[in-house]
């Protein structure tokens, strides 16, 4: 019989938590290829949150899509009783950017960033990761200042495709790297020239810069918490590119087979090293957001 059976009716729903002796059931968005949920990063990624900053017991579900989550919110709030025992986290998306407003009730929490990813691949964790494989701590800083620069050009691509979904239009899909591909060029990170034509020549073929649309976009994003990478660069390719120039350092240092990509040893490390203290490396804001949701559940 399905584990969760209980949970598909309202009155399953208002026993749930004391049949599982809990006092909080966390119902997040995410999904994976792991039987054990205890190794999916969404998982990881809450539950290091959660020990830290919730008081009490409590069981994380991983529940799929936004869709699918969204559907679990509206029986939970159909039933009488259950808010305080259920909380849901969704990731952020661009929907206040696209005028989507999924705030449907009080039990329902977002990411801090677009999503997950945004929040977990902090400077700090790629930092840890690269001084994995280079005790040199200046080689790793120069390598970051090279990312960050890189960062804040991809954010501005993403940023044009965001403001062209607004005009029902897009530059690229929300896959991978998005088709933003660079490399190591006269010692800076660069995105490579062919992408770059392709994707001013597609900006340029939509002729969308001065509409209505663009211009309250362009106002919206200009306010500092939005015009963030973390917000704007979509969280599966965030994490793509993170992976992306931590393969480029780990080639420099011709580890093992260096010119196979070992994105499961980096998630690996990064995750191993959050899970253990995830205030090392979430940034100052980031902390005080989750905090404040949790700490708000434990006064009530």
């Amino acid at each position: 019989m399905d584990a969760n059976f209980i949970s598909r009716t309202p009155a399953g729903l208002i026993a749930e938590s004391l049949l599982r002796d809990v006092s909080y059931i966390v119902h997040v968005e995410g999904k994976g290829n792991s039987p054990d949920i205890k190794k999916l990063p969404d998982y990881i990624f809450y539950n290091a949150l959660l020990k830290n900053y919730l008081d009490g017991r409590y069981e994380i579900r991983i529940e799929g899509g936004k869709e699918n989550l969204k559907q679990i919110a509206a029986r939970i709030n159909g039933t009488q009783h259950t808010e305080n025992n259920h909380i849901v986290f969704m990731d952020r998306d661009h929907n206040e950017a696209l005028g989507i407003n999924d705030q449907l009730y009080n039990f329902v929490h977002f990411t801090h960033g677009y999503s997950f990813e945004n929040d977990l691949w902090t400077t700090a964790l790629l930092k840890k990761i690269l001084r994995t494989f280079c005790p040199n701590n200046d080689d790793v800083d120069i390598f970051i200042n090279k990312w960050k620069k890189l960062e804040r050009k991809v954010a501005y691509i993403h940023k044009l495709n965001l403001i062209s979904r607004i005009n029902n239009m897009a530059m690229f899909n929300l896959d991978g790297l998005c088709g933003i591909l660079f490399h190591e060029r006269d010692g800076e990170l660069i995105i490579k020239d062919e992408c770059i034509q392709r994707l001013k020549s597609k900006w340029k073929g939509f002729n969308i810069g001065n509409t209505q649309e663009s211009r309250c976009a362009l106002l919206f994003l200009h306010e500092p918490f939005y015009s963030h990478p973390g917000y704007l660069i979509q969280g599966h390719a965030f994490e793509s590119y993170v992976l992306e120039v931590t393969h480029m350092f780990y080639k420099q240092y011709k580890i093992g087979n260096s010119e196979t990509k070992n994105n499961n040893l980096f998630k690996t490390i990064a995750l191993s090293s959050f899970s253990e203290a995830p205030g090392d490396y979430l940034s100052g804001a980031t902390i005080n957001y989750y905090r404040r949701i949790l700490t708000s559940l434990n006064s009530n």
